[in-house]
């Protein structure tokens, strides 16, 4: 089966880590970085840029097309789409007529409040796809209100191919209390809770934060990779805070923290508390108080940090790995009419 993904390359991106294991259960991955092809044609100058919108959008649209035509995919997967018109998509659809299209956004396609996580185009594109996946169970209801024919729960995974051990440890990466991921004002005011338990941040944004937390926790850095691993690993209690978009769901970090090893404590949520036990495989909290609680009770408890540290590990590694949701992928698209 040949799989087109459309969607950021990054190695750290979720469109890399699938594309790989679908390559290792025998799928034929051509890519197509819709967002390095629109960083590699934009001007530096932000008005000209704006100007250009619809005229980049128009190219990317007929790069997308052309890519489908000369590599003629089974399946088209598309990961966000947000260069991408209703125009383009049936202009894509016409170029492989026996193709099954499908979709994903790895953030929420009614977030309005945050640039680049959706548009009015992702939106209204919702019924061109033969199947829509998303990581929120949530977001089922309202993704069939919008249109779209069918939806299936795809939850995030870990990569233990991007996330691997360091041959050597750096003690720079070290910490009693660590948070990965970038600024938000939700996410600064979480943390300011907890600066006193020796905490270090690692993200981008976060020279936007109060000077105080800045200068004291921000380690000036994103973190990816190795990088990563080594933080997870050597921090006591690594922080996971859900942003507003999956309040009620998990993210990315909920998998990757102990697919590292990492003691996880995570906001609570219903989607969290049917992945991991709270207490057994993650610690959980919903408020600055309980917040507090948690912290100092795991800093001074060895035993039952690396118990469920160990038991998350578990969890993660055996049912939440992106070969396992591979699997899925071709079982949803095989079932596809």
């Amino acid at each position: 089966m040949r799989i087109l993904i459309s969607g950021s390359q990054h190695p750290s991106g979720f469109p890399k880590s699938l594309g790989g294991a679908l390559t290792r259960v025998g799928c034929d991955i051509v890519s197509f970085d819709d967002e390095k092809l629109h960083a590699d044609i934009s001007p530096s100058n932000r008005v000209l840029k704006r100007i250009l919108t619809p005229f980049k959008a128009q190219y990317i649209g007929d790069s997308f097309v052309h890519s489908i035509k000369s590599q003629a995919p089974n399946v088209v997967l598309v990961v966000k789409g947000f260069f991408f018109s209703p125009t383009a998509i049936r202009e894509a659809r016409s170029a492989a007529p026996k193709a099954k299209f499908v979709y994903f956004n790895p953030d929420n396609s009614f977030n309005t409040w945050h640039y680049g996580n959706s548009n009015a185009w992702i939106r209204s594109s919702r019924s061109l796809y033969d199947v829509e996946l998303t990581w929120g169970k949530f977001l089922e209801g309202p993704l069939r209100a919008l249109g779209a024919r069918r939806v299936h729960h795809f939850p995030f995974a870990f990569d233990p191919l991007l996330h691997t051990p360091p041959t050597k440890f750096d003690e720079v990466f070290k910490s009693e209390v660590s948070f990965v991921g970038s600024w938000d004002e939700e996410r600064e005011w979480w943390l300011s809770r907890i600066v006193d338990f020796d905490l270090k941040i690692w993200g981008n944004g976060w020279e936007k934060a109060s000077s105080s937390l800045r200068r004291s926790c921000w380690q000036g850095t994103a973190a990816y990779g190795q990088e990563f691993y080594s933080i997870v690993k050597q921090s006591k209690v690594n922080i996971n805070l859900l942003r507003r978009q999956n309040a009620s769901a998990h993210n990315m970090r909920s998998f990757e923290i102990p697919g590292c090893g990492g003691l996880m404590l995570a906001t609570r949520s219903a989607e969290h508390l049917k992945i991991f036990r709270d207490e057994h495989d993650a610690f959980f909290f919903d408020s600055a108080a309980e917040l507090r609680d948690i912290v100092p009770f795991l800093l001074n408890n060895d035993f039952d940090r690396f118990r469920v540290a160990e038991n998350g590990y578990q969890k993660v590694i055996q049912t939440h790995t992106y070969d396992n949701r591979a699997k899925d992928l071709l079982e949803i698209i095989t079932s596809i009419v």
